[in-house]
């Protein structure tokens, strides 16, 4: 996969690399890689940040992950950057990290199953502060079956239809649940106690479908400044979505928060009865 200068994600490109020949186990390879980081909210710089990286690999012989079998392989790379001056900002002078993985590799798909990695990022900054991240990380691929949208869609119609202002709808995301008009203390993030019984009902349909990720996004009427409905929208999905993790729905990790302001009206913002449709919450199960 080739992907052009300008984009950011994803993060860790040209890994794993395979030297092309049978590999016994302890066997040792090298291959070049790239690490891209995106500064834009921290930094305020535009550009993607392109650190270069050898990667040096090692043969580990059959690995078990969740009590299955696969062929492993440990990565191990260090990065090391000094950046050109940024005028007027804030901006990382050195750039150092170390990475230390293992990938199970599923040979039948051609492609990792699970990976586990040590890392650590420590970022010297123009303004004599250092900011170091370190920790552990792993991953793995679940793959659901395809949706069948107009089913699922059709139940849950009729489990929501004793929410008022409640709907349904089919993207290609997944399939929408949109609270229309969901009350919120004024100007703020905290759920009125009255509206829980709604995301009750929500939670319930959601266990129905464990092997889906969620998408809480968050909207708002037309009312302030964009940056302020874009804050309340980001801080009332973020609301709705901790009181569903709280019910157990799903693990943090797999639950996206999103806000978007009034980008996404669904009604006319120059009534009062359109302005309460798109003060909304919408639920997506994704189609993953």
């Amino acid at each position: 996969m080739r992907i052009d200068d300008q984009y950011y994600m994803p993060m860790v490109r040209n890994v794993p690399v395979f030297p092309g020949r049978e590999l016994n186990v302890g066997e040792t390879w090298s291959a070049d890689g790239i690490e891209v980081h995106d500064f834009r909210d921290s930094f305020g710089i535009e550009k993607p940040y392109r650190i270069p990286f050898i990667a040096h690999y090692t043969y580990l012989g059959e690995r078990t992950w969740k009590e299955i079998e696969y062929p492993a392989f440990s990565i191990s790379y260090r990065i090391f950057m000094e950046s050109e001056a940024v005028a007027g900002k804030v901006y990382p002078v050195h750039i150092l990290g170390a990475s230390d993985q293992v990938v199970y590799w599923d040979i039948d798909r051609g492609q990792a199953a699970a990976y586990e990695e040590y890392f650590r990022v420590i970022l010297d900054l123009s303004d004599g502060q250092t900011w170091e991240y370190r920790g552990r990380a792993e991953a793995e691929v679940v793959e659901a079956p395809p949706m069948n949208k107009d089913e699922i869609a059709k139940d849950i119609a009729e489990e929501i239809a004793d929410i008022p202002d409640a709907s349904v709808r089919i993207t290609d995301e997944g399939i929408v649940i949109s609270l229309e008009n969901i009350q919120f203390a004024a100007d703020s993030a905290i759920l009125m106690p009255g509206e829980r019984y709604k995301l009750d009902i929500v939670a319930d349909i959601l266990m129905k479908y464990p092997d889906r990720d969620i998408l809480v996004g968050g909207h708002t009427a037309l009312a302030g400044t964009a940056s302020g409905r874009l804050q309340l929208s980001q801080e009332r999905a973020a609301s709705v979505a901790e009181y569903l993790i709280s019910k157990n729905v799903r693990s943090r990790e797999r639950v996206v928060i999103r806000g978007y302001g009034a980008e996404r009206p669904i009604a006319d913002n120059r009534t009062p009865e359109g302005m309460a449709k798109n003060r909304r919450v919408e639920i997506v199960i994704l189609e993953n």
